[in-house]
């Protein structure tokens, strides 16, 4: 899968979560920004479906900003 497609959706998810227009940047903070498990759980379960099973609940704790989830979405991505 292409990373700028996976950023293209994620962004969209991302947006729709934390509510807001704003594009995120790279170093934002799921958390700081608003988020919280059952945002990180709408994003995980409206992932179109051929993203599903790229990001896991953990990915958000573990990884916690925007580039950090990204990369990890694409890395999984890379292993399919």
């Amino acid at each position: 899968m292409n990373k700028e497609k996976i950023r293209i959706v994620f962004t969209q998810l991302w947006q729709m979560a934390l509510e807001t227009d704003d594009e995120p940047a790279e170093d934002d903070d799921f958390f700081d920004c608003g988020g919280n498990s059952y945002k990180a759980f709408f994003i995980m379960t409206n992932l179109p479906e051929e993203y599903k099973g790229l990001l896991e609940m953990d990915d958000f704790y573990d990884y916690e900003t925007f580039s950090g989830i990204l990369n990890r979405m694409a890395e999984k991505s890379a292993q399919v």
